[in-house]
């Protein structure tokens, strides 16, 4: 904590209660956590607020069968300079806009990247897969785990 005088510590624990108020130390031991407490919610505040746009914005991109994670990589991918605040403004205030940045999303054809993962995971897997008849993949036959009979 920076270095107060106790003029400046008493002024600053003002609205503070009981000794926390009028007793050097313990004010300033209450002014340290308080501006603590004031750091740490300033950054909380900014996530929480990403996270509400984040989820307005989720909210109009399903009305229309995208996932979000497509239309924000959709606009990323044709250059579309829009931050997360004016993207939940216009979905909650100008729909018709949203809407028309959603079908230049869609006609691009992007493909989410989990779901495009997926995709390949099991064409990959159906390529593998023999096509032989069930009872072989049941009994593959001698192994040599197998007990010897001598």
């Amino acid at each position: 904590m920076p270095s107060f005088g106790n003029a400046r510590v008493f002024k600053m624990a003002k609205g503070f209660t009981g000794r926390n108020k009028n007793i050097i130390t313990a004010a300033r031991a209450r002014l340290e956590k308080a501006l603590h407490y004031g750091y740490v919610g300033r950054k909380l505040k900014k996530r929480e607020t990403r996270s509400t746009w984040i989820q307005q914005i989720n909210a109009g991109t399903r009305e229309h069968g995208v996932q979000y994670s497509t239309f924000v990589r959709g606009l990323a991918e044709s250059n579309v300079m829009l931050n997360r605040k004016m993207l939940a403004e216009l979905a909650g205030s100008e729909p018709l806009s949203f809407f028309s940045l959603v079908q230049h999303v869609k006609s691009l054809g992007v493909e989410d990247r989990r779901q495009a993962k997926i995709k390949a995971n099991r064409e990959a897997k159906a390529r593998r897969r023999p096509t032989s008849s069930r009872a072989s993949r049941l009994n593959p036959g001698p192994s040599h785990f197998a007990p010897r009979i001598c």
